[in-house]
């Protein structure tokens, strides 16, 4: 215990000095009319390792060892963006994007899994000097993601479980138009949950933190930037920052074995500003769905989601007017369907 004590005052203490020294970077603007070089990443939701989790919060619980998983997650948005200020606005109106991901289990009580989207997104800018609409469109790869999660404590054990999740995204497609984050992310997390109920009732919870490393970036319809701080402007403005990551999640079988229902919340506060009106980098959604077993080896995904915007016409980052998600996951050795290992 002492060991493992000292590891997690390590780890404590280099993610503080790292934090630290990527809250100082360099601020690289963005002008709202240039669009197509904005590296910001819309598709914030990221689906789950596996079938133990709901639709993006993560339950404790890993593959058994060499088990595989395979899934294909579809996802539409409505006004993923929205900016408007100054006469000039920028709206994403549609994204649709289909996720291909995989995980295996591994030795240690580990699961290591991967992610490779593909998006397609519509919409149009326009600025108070032209005062005509100029179509946004855009379509490819987006960042592709690796994730390695650690079991720490296993609900089939103990009340309540607990594991670790580390992932980091490399852009790998045109970084430009919302495609992706045009930089390496790296993100960790704490999971935990818990089986009530007779193991019907799974509750969940994670928490945890994404880091941008790179240069910072702003877009903004405002000239004023002194290259370090860009938080002067009081018009509406995109920061990419490092952000906190939050998800709660609750989950219930109705009928044992084949159809789980669940509801979940998940949100993002930004680190810098996160209290700021202007700087739209924190962000809150909801989200209801079921899982759907149509055999003891896959199930069926559906579910709609909207984000929480409090009546704002500035759409938050990833936050969407309308959300809507289909997938159909495949693991060849499932059985374990009420998360107990």
């Amino acid at each position: 215990m002492r060991r493992f004590g000292l590891i997690c005052f390590a780890f404590v203490c280099s993610f503080v000095l790292f934090l630290a020294a990527q809250l100082a970077r360099d601020c690289e603007r963005i002008a709202w009319g240039a669009p197509e070089k904005a590296p910001f990443n819309l598709q914030l939701a990221r689906p789950a390792m596996d079938s133990q989790g709901l639709y993006t919060v993560e339950a404790s619980q890993i593959l058994p060892r060499w088990d595989v998983s395979f899934g294909l997650v579809l996802t539409y948005l409505n006004q993923p963006l929205s900016l408007a200020g100054n006469g000039d606005s920028l709206h994403v109106e549609h994204l649709m994007a289909g996720r291909l991901q995989g995980a295996v289990g591994l030795p240690a009580s580990l699961e290591l899994g991967f992610g490779l989207p593909f998006v397609m997104l519509s919409g149009e800018r326009v600025t108070a000097a032209i005062n005509e609409p100029t179509q946004l469109d855009a379509q490819g790869l987006s960042d592709v993601e690796l994730s390695l999660k650690w079991r720490i404590l296993d609900t089939s054990r103990n009340p309540v479980g607990l594991a670790a999740i580390v992932s980091g995204s490399f852009p790998i497609g045109d970084p430009g138009s919302f495609l992706g984050a045009g930089l390496p992310v790296v993100s960790a997390r704490l999971v935990t949950d818990a089986l009530l109920a007779r193991r019907r009732l799974h509750l969940l919870a994670n928490l945890g933190a994404r880091f941008e490393i790179g240069s910072h970036k702003l877009l903004q319809n405002d000239p004023r930037c002194d290259g370090l701080d860009c938080s002067t402007s009081a018009t509406p403005q995109l920061e990419g920052s490092h952000h906190l990551l939050w998800g709660i999640g609750l989950g219930w079988q109705v009928v044992r074995s084949r159809l789980i229902t669940f509801v979940e919340l998940r949100g993002q506060v930004g680190l810098k500003n996160p209290l700021s009106t202007s700087h739209l980098q924190s962000a809150s959604e909801a989200a209801v769905g079921a899982k759907l077993y149509l055999a003891s080896r896959s199930y069926l995904l559906l579910g709609v989601g909207r984000g929480l915007h409090f009546k704002s016409k500035n759409h938050q980052l990833g936050s969407p007017a309308i959300r809507a998600f289909a997938g159909f996951v495949f693991e060849p050795t499932v059985g374990d369907k009420d998360g107990d290992g």
